[in-house]
C-alpha cells in the first residue's frame, strides 16, 4: 500500500512538470514563428510576458450620491368641528302628573335615587334613566325655600342634573337621563419623518 501511494505521488509530480514544460515550449514557438492569424495573439502574449503587473496603491475614486436631509412635515391632524351648543330643552312637551306647587329639599342624595324621588314621586314625570346614571353616586344638593309651580321646579331639577354631570334629553315626550361621556383624550402628534434622497 505504501508503494502504491508513493507511485501515485511520483506520477502526479511528473504530469505537473510535463504540463509546465509544454506551456513554456508553446509560448516560445509563438514568439519565434508568428503566423498571419496569430499576430495579434503573439503580440498580446509578448506584452504580457514583458510587462509584469505592478501593484497599485491608488484608491479608486467612486462617486457617492449627494445625500440631502429633507424633513417631511406631516399635515396637521383634522380637528373635529366644535359641536354647536345644545338647544335648550322644550320642557313644555313633558307631561307633569301633579299641578300643585312643590318644594324640593334634598342634600347629598345619590344621582340615581334623586332622579327616582324627584322626577318619579314628587313631579310624576315620565323618564328613562340609563344604568350608568342610575348607579352614579354623585351626591346632589337641591334646596327650594318656597313652593313653586311644577314646571319651574322641573326646569330647576333639569339644570341641577346637568350641573352634576348628567345629560338630559327629551325623547318621545319623556326625559332621557344619561351620564355625560368623558371627553376624548387628545392623541399625541406623530413624529416627523426624515427622508434621505
Amino acid at each position: 500500500m505504501r508503494k502504491s501511494k508513493l507511485f501515485l505521488v511520483f506520477a502526479l509530480g511528473i504530469s505537473i512538470y510535463s504540463c509546465a514544460n509544454v506551456s513554456k515550449s508553446a509560448l516560445e514557438k509563438a514568439k519565434t514563428t508568428p503566423n498571419k492569424n496569430q499576430k495579434t495573439n503573439s503580440s498580446v502574449l509578448s506584452n504580457l510576458v514583458q510587462e509584469p503587473i505592478k501593484p497599485s496603491n491608488e484608491v479608486e475614486k467612486v462617486p457617492l450620491p449627494n445625500f440631502v436631509e429633507k424633513t417631511k412635515v406631516l399635515p396637521p391632524p383634522i380637528k373635529e368641528k366644535p359641536k354647536p351648543p345644545p338647544k335648550p330643552l322644550d320642557l313644555s312637551r313633558i307631561l307633569i302628573g301633579d299641578k300643585k306647587p312643590v318644594a324640593i329639599n334634598v342634600q347629598s342624595m345619590p344621582a340615581g335615587a334623586f332622579v327616582e324621588y324627584v322626577l318619579g314621586k314628587v313631579l310624576k314625570v315620565p323618564f328613562f334613566i340609563t344604568p350608568q346614571a342610575q348607579n352614579s353616586t354623585t351626591p346632589i344638593n337641591l334646596v327650594m325655600p318656597v313652593k313653586m309651580p311644577p314646571r319651574d321646579a322641573l326646569k330647576m331639577v333639569v339644570s341641577a342634573l346637568e350641573n352634576f354631570g348628567l345629560k338630559v334629553e327629551i325623547k318621545n315626550n319623556a326625559l332621557y337621563i344619561n351620564v355625560i361621556p368623558p371627553p376624548p383624550t387628545p392623541q399625541p402628534q406623530p413624529p416627523l419623518e426624515t427622508v434621505y434622497t
